[in-house]
């Protein structure tokens, strides 16, 4: 039996394609625990949204996370807290075990359909997509996340 190598080269890029398609990337991953962390800020669930801070970003907060949170966010309005569950995260920088997103890549995204009659009497609907920065959410300089294991947590933002 002879094997050719273009033909085992090929038959290797397109399983480490295939592989690479399955596996989520760090931005992705990061991407995510930020998004939840906002959503169960937005909730008020603070217990939850600390599970989502790093060790030093706890620290920073003191003995009681739940409760610095509480105070961190307790002016944030209704209108922004129910926002927060559509936040986001446009952009992630990866480097290393470090990530971080600007204040200008958080948005939160609001799709209104609307359903109207033509003259002829036919329903047409339109939808249109806004985004606005997500006011509040974080101390002004954006967020930094590290990984810790398989999982990013928040470290810096708060």
């Amino acid at each position: 039996m002879t094997v050719r190598a273009g033909g085992f080269i090929a038959a290797a890029a397109v399983l480490a394609t295939l592989l690479a398609g399955c596996s989520t990337s760090d931005e992705d991953n990061a991407r995510s625990a930020l998004s939840e962390f906002l959503d169960e800020v937005g909730e008020q669930d603070y217990q939850e949204a600390c599970g989502y801070l790093d060790k030093s970003a706890k620290q920073k907060l003191g003995a009681d996370c739940t409760a610095a949170l509480s105070n961190r966010y307790a002016d944030l309005s209704a209108t922004v807290r129910s926002d927060l569950d559509k936040i986001q995260v446009d952009r992630v920088t990866v480097k290393g075990s470090t990530a971080t997103v600007t204040d200008r890549n958080i948005e939160v995204v609001q799709t209104v359909r609307t359903t109207k009659k033509d003259k002829n009497g036919k329903k047409k609907t339109t939808t249109s997509t806004s985004r606005q920065t997500a006011p509040d959410v974080s101390s002004g300089n954006g967020f930094t996340l590290v990984k810790s294991g398989d999982n990013w947590l928040v470290r810096d933002g708060l």
